[in-house]
Parts: C-alpha cells; sequence; structure tokens
C-alpha cells in the first residue's frame, strides 16, 4: 500500500506537477494533512496621535497573546494503540511597540521599540534568558526589547519608484514602482 508520505510517492506527483508547468499546462493543486495544525494571532491595541499633523507621529501598541504555530499527530506505539505525538508547539510575543514616525515631502523615518520573547513547549521567555546575563539592560518585563529602524522615499507623481530600507531588527531592501489611478 502506497500512501502520501512516502518519498517515491512526493517524488512522483512533484514531476507531474512540474511536467504539467512546462507545457503551460496549470491546474490547481491541493495539499492537505490528516494532523492538527493551528496558527493562531494576536489582537492588538493601538493609540496613535499626531505631534505636527501629517509630519510627525507617536503610537503605542498593546498586543493580547502571541502567534502561536502548533502541530500534532496521532503516533504509533508499536502496538495497536494510537499516542497523540506534538511534534512543534512555537510561541513569540511581540508587545509594547512604541513607534516614532517622521514624514517629509516623499520620504519617511520609522523608529522605535518593540519587545519581543520566544516560547517553545513549556520553555518561556528563551530570548529574556539568553540576555539576562550578558545584556541585562535591555529587559522589559518578561520579555527583550528590540529596535527598529525603517526608511524610505517615493520618486514621482503619478508613477513612483519606491525604495525602503529597513535597518533593524533585520536589515533588507525593498524597491517598486507604483502607479497611482486617477480619481473620479
Amino acid at each position: 500500500m502506497v500512501t502520501d508520505d512516502e518519498p517515491s510517492h512526493i517524488l512522483d506527483m512533484m514531476n507531474r506537477i512540474s511536467s504539467g508547468l512546462l507545457f503551460e499546462k496549470s491546474d490547481s493543486v491541493v495539499y492537505s494533512a490528516n494532523e492538527n495544525a493551528t496558527l493562531k494571532m494576536p489582537s492588538s491595541l493601538t493609540v496613535s496621535f499626531d505631534v505636527i499633523r501629517d509630519k510627525l507621529r507617536l503610537s503605542y501598541t498593546k498586543t493580547f497573546g502571541e502567534i502561536e504555530m502548533y502541530h500534532s499527530f496521532e503516533g504509533s506505539l508499536g502496538t495497536d494503540s494510537l499516542k497523540k505525538i506534538v511534534d512543534m508547539d512555537v510561541g513569540i510575543t511581540m508587545d509594547n511597540i512604541i513607534m516614532l514616525n517622521i514624514d517629509y515631502h516623499s520620504f519617511f523615518l520609522n523608529t522605535g521599540i518593540f519587545t519581543i520573547d520566544v516560547r517553545i513547549d513549556d520553555q518561556k521567555n528563551l530570548l529574556k534568558d539568553g540576555f539576562s546575563g550578558s545584556l541585562p539592560h535591555l529587559q522589559w518585563g518578561d520579555a527583550v526589547m528590540l529596535p527598529v529602524v525603517n526608511m524610505g522615499t517615493a520618486i514621482g507623481a503619478k508613477t513612483q519608484l519606491a525604495i525602503e530600507l529597513d535597518l533593524l531588527p533585520i536589515f533588507a531592501v525593498k524597491t517598486g514602482v507604483v502607479y497611482h489611478l486617477r480619481r473620479f
């Protein structure tokens, strides 16, 4: 009996999909799982006010909950009995997001700070515990504080070249062309 999780069956399915794409055929592909998988996103509340109207804005965001990824499946114990096996239980908490936004003509700068921590299974505050000895001043409550610096510009009027640079916490460069349709 061939099951869906055997490597030969997966490779055969991938070859059939890719050969169809090479001949410019398209079809819908559906992936399904018999296991329990959950992705939860937290809710949040943001309070923001303009220090200088349309130029300088200060905001605070409070989140409630964590980004949670959970996966479990029924595993065999070698006999006829099955046991629930949890192979992924991860939670990421991002909270207390304080941002200062500056807009000047077509340039913008976003800077601020937020708290973050990670939970894996029953182990909580992994980042806080990791920074506790070397950088204790980066802690806020049960989490670690990280800075945010993001800036960019949009050059042009109706058709704009957008350039955005994320400096912290993770470096990234984003570019693109934006076309504004005329309003009726």
